[in-house]
């Protein structure tokens, strides 16, 4: 029994080394589930903000898991910062930062750089990232009013595709 208890005690050490056990974030990615609640942080840490303030139950929302390094999310936010400039009103958009290879202050440097404006966020536990069990960036989830999966993309989408996706 006291061999059981340490084997149980060492996989939970692991497992917490690993990060895994501290997602709180567990995403259903199945069509028509409810997306799970979640907060986000500021880049910088300082600002917390909760998934009932950024999941407007008027819009659709576009919730995107990216990396700066990834040239896939590159492209992809070119996109993005289109859409949110002609159609910020109409959808709501939460772009979350993996801290996977990466750090607030490069990030930060990335989205000042370039000059994007959208709401951008970063994962500073990676409870995002392990939580949604992502294999590529870009991730892309488009909610629906109703809080619910409408469709997972992985992969960039073009600014045609998300006026499709979250306007039409």
């Amino acid at each position: 029994m006291k061999k059981l208890m340490m084997v149980i005690l060492g996989v939970i050490f692991l497992m917490s080394c690993s990060g895994e056990t501290s997602a709180t974030f567990d995403l259903d990615a199945t069509k028509g589930a409810k997306f799970p609640a979640f907060t986000a942080k500021s880049i910088d840490g300082k600002e917390t903000f909760k998934s009932t303030d950024l999941l407007k139950s008027d819009k659709k929302t576009l919730f995107v898991i990216a990396a700066e390094w990834c040239p896939h999310c590159r492209d992809e936010a070119i996109e993005i910062q289109e859409f949110y400039e002609k159609h910020k009103d109409e959808a709501n958009i939460v772009v979350i930062y993996s801290a996977n290879n990466s750090s607030p202050e490069i990030v930060t440097e990335y989205l000042t750089k370039n000059k994007y404006t959208f709401p951008a966020y970063y994962d500073h536990d990676n409870v995002i990232l392990y939580g949604s069990k992502i294999e590529s960036f870009p991730f892309n989830a488009v909610i629906g009013k109703d809080g619910k999966i409408e469709e997972i993309v992985e992969g960039e989408l073009s600014y045609d595709s998300l006026v499709e996706k979250l306007i039409k």
